[in-house]
């Protein structure tokens, strides 16, 4: 017995098959550019198992959600009041859909169990900036978080260029625009994903960057790496 996670990202889509301590298998497709091809995906690996049952599917996803609908998706415009309890019917006993932020959050929280406290703010970094915030050991929903940030597209600008986003301007760019959030939240620890992060320096340029707007933040890596989404939603389950 085993439950999927599903990460659904604007260019690919990550599945794992969760045992309840560890991934034992993963997929990983591209993100289809039309509705008929996005809902085959989704039906495949929804019934995509390494021999043992499913009990229940979770899913992250980023935009709005409702329930197990997708209101809107900003880096998936097709997906506008997707339901995915409609698509999948009866396949599965339990279905959960969240914010992919908030997926990577809870996966982050599981993750500084025992060894780091305060609040903690877990950001993704992809084909759009994902915020999630864990506060007392719990995930908030915090429903502005759904929506993209202001500055999004200057980061997609920056992002779009391998130079730009090894520089350190970038992580002070981060920085900049985080901080109001830091301060908001009275976040103690901010824990990254996403490609970016692959980056040699990051975690150390991200720290100069926050000390340069005055802030003594804990910055870390996760290192559920390309996973920590689609563990994140299987703990929603």
């Amino acid at each position: 017995m085993g439950t999927i996670g599903i990460d659904i990202g604007g260019s690919k889509m990550r599945a794992v098959f969760w045992d309840g301590k560890k991934v034992l298998k993963v997929r990983q497709v591209k993100t289809p550019k039309r509705l008929s091809d996005f809902k085959k995906e989704i039906l495949k690996l929804s019934t995509w198992r390494p021999s043992r049952q499913v009990s229940g599917i979770g899913i992250g996803a980023a935009g709005i959600i409702s329930g197990t609908k997708i209101v809107r998706s900003p880096n998936i415009k097709y997906l506008r009041n997707f339901d995915f309890a409609k698509l999948l019917g009866n396949r599965v006993t339990k279905l959960k859909l969240g914010n992919d932020a908030q997926c990577f959050a809870r996966s982050a929280l599981r993750q500084a169990q025992g060894k780091r406290r305060g609040n903690i703010l877990a950001v993704t970094l992809g084909t759009g900036i994902g915020r999630g915030l864990a506060k007392n050991g719990k995930v908030q929903k915090i429903k502005q978080f759904e929506y993209p940030e202001n500055w999004e597209k200057e980061y997609q600008k920056m992002r779009g260029k391998p130079k730009a986003v090894m520089s350190a301007e970038f992580a002070s760019f981060l920085a900049e625009h985080l901080v109001s959030i830091v301060k908001k939240y009275k976040v103690s620890t901010i824990v990254f994903g996403g490609g970016v992060t692959d980056r040699n320096g990051f975690s150390l340029k991200m720290r100069n960057g926050f000390k340069e707007c005055g802030m003594n933040t804990g910055v870390y890596i996760s290192k559920l790496g390309k996973n920590a989404v689609a563990i994140g939603a299987v703990l929603q389950i």
